[in-house]
């Protein structure tokens, strides 16, 4: 692990605003929903989450919480999905969340996937570095999975 970095589950009210906050600075690298969250729309989402099927994560370091991390689990796959601030990224930290992530799905008997954009060689570089590989191309989406 990625020193003084704690991957810890989001269970607070401010955990969820911290993840939105997060959320939203990187949401122009995500593959589904785009559009910027409000903060009616991340609390719904976090009174109503499923907790069998949706694991959220906080990245917390000595600056605060700069990141966030989910486990969306379905029979076979976990989906992983994670993302940091502006002034988080550059510094490995992105390949430690993953790194943790896919250890914990896999704990859980799951198969890693996840989804990247085609346009995000960095993200797919890690991911390839990770182990993952390509398996399906939906249009600008390339889904990846830890074999």
């Amino acid at each position: 692990m990625h020193e003084g970095v704690v991957i810890r589950p989001a269970e607070t009210v401010w955990d969820a605003l911290a993840m939105r906050r997060a959320r939203n600075s990187c949401r122009e690298f995500m593959t589904r929903d785009t559009a910027r969250k409000t903060i009616a729309g991340q609390l719904m989402w976090w009174w109503f989450n499923r907790p069998e099927v949706l694991h959220p994560f906080v990245v917390d370091t000595s600056d605060g919480v700069v990141g966030y991390a989910i486990l969306s689990c379905d029979e076979e796959r976990a989906w992983l999905t994670a993302g940091l601030l502006p002034s988080a990224r550059g510094r490995g930290l992105g390949a430690t969340v993953f790194r943790w992530l896919t250890q914990r799905a896999q704990a859980m008997g799951l198969r890693p996937s996840l989804e990247v954009l085609l346009s995000n060689e960095p993200a797919r570089r890690v991911y390839r570095n990770l182990g993952f590989i390509n398996t399906i191309q939906r249009g600008k989406i390339m889904i990846m999975e830890k074999r």
